[in-house]
């Protein structure tokens, strides 16, 4: 496979922080965040009371901050659905210590081994090198 770098302009990405940001999302995403790794992506969504997908989303941690004492996690999503997923998690955010804020960064998927300041692995391809960049 060659290398490639391409840019992702329909995905952006939420930051959820907070003391209890990891047990908030774990009541309300279909993975467990508790088991993120730093740098690493994890696939989830978000479902109706039904448990019909409202949105789909791959959530990080420590993207930014290498610090242990971070308890952000971003989400990355498409931005065609922001204004819903925000107005859907500020629903869920009730009475709890959590921030939920836009940020400016792009997504980038590449395979190429460059040293990017912001890089998560997705891990949901096995046999490539597929890195997020943010």
């Amino acid at each position: 496979m060659e290398n490639k770098k391409i840019h992702l302009r329909h995905r952006k990405v939420l930051k959820v922080s907070g003391e209890n940001s990891i047990k908030f999302l774990n009541n309300i995403l279909t993975s467990d965040v508790s088991k993120l790794k730093p740098k690493e992506l994890l696939p989830s969504a978000l479902l109706s009371p039904q448990g019909r997908i409202l949105f789909d989303m791959l959530v990080s941690s420590n993207i930014v901050d290498n610090s242990l004492n971070d308890k952000s996690v971003y989400i990355e999503y498409n931005k065609v659905h922001q204004n819903e997923l925000i107005k859907k998690l500020n629903m869920y955010n009730l009475r709890r210590e959590v921030s939920i804020e836009k940020t400016s960064y792009e997504v980038l998927a590449t395979n190429k081994n460059e040293n990017f300041t912001y890089t998560v692995i997705d891990k949901r391809f096995f046999n490539e090198d597929i890195r997020r960049v943010v």
